[in-house]
């Protein structure tokens, strides 16, 4: 297969990778990938994801714990100390769908909060962020006994102390980190 242009032989005949027999794509949400050039590019639910100058993304199947994931204004998201501002900034994928949380006066914890149950599996937690007036991020999970964190500096782009759990942090363009 040339995941590059899309293209697997089958029994000696070109096929589209997204008319594979046998061969399924189905996502029930769209996705985003990284060109080499540092720029998210967003895919359409139930197609192969190829990504230009990288060729294809091979993942297993996720499922996103967050309802309403990106939008803060929902009631499904507790805002503590803070509140949030619906589309205020062009996302990395270039729509303007970013959320921005506005922390209120004081020294306070400033978050936002949403309860799910996890299973007992291996989870991961991402976040598109950018540095506009609050240098320090934390991500937080607590799954009924313990609590784990890391925190970040997105102005600098570097991981500060953890609990419980590891972190990265890397660029993206737009200054998205």
């Amino acid at each position: 297969a040339d995941l590059k242009s899309g293209q697997a032989w089958l029994r000696g005949a070109p096929y589209a990778l997204t008319s594979l027999p046998g061969w399924s794509f189905s996502r029930a949400l769209a996705a985003y990938g990284e060109t080499s050039g540092g720029v998210l590019v967003p895919f359409a639910s139930g197609a192969p994801r190829l990504v230009p100058g990288r060729g294809q993304l091979i993942e297993g199947a996720r499922t996103n714990l967050c309802l309403r994931s990106q939008e803060f204004d929902n009631a499904s998201w507790t805002k503590v100390s803070c509140a949030s501002a619906a589309d205020q900034y062009t996302a990395p994928d270039g729509t303007t769908t970013m959320d921005r949380l506005l922390a209120s006066a004081g020294n306070a914890s400033h978050y936002a909060t949403q309860s799910f149950t996890w299973t007992a599996a291996i989870h991961a937690v991402s976040y598109f962020v950018r540095y506009v007036n609050h240098q320090y991020f934390q991500i937080t999970t607590w799954d009924g006994t313990t609590s784990r964190y890391v925190n970040f500096d997105v102005q600098n782009g570097t991981v500060g102390t953890a609990s419980g759990a590891s972190g990265f942090i890397y660029a993206v363009s737009g200054g998205y980190r």
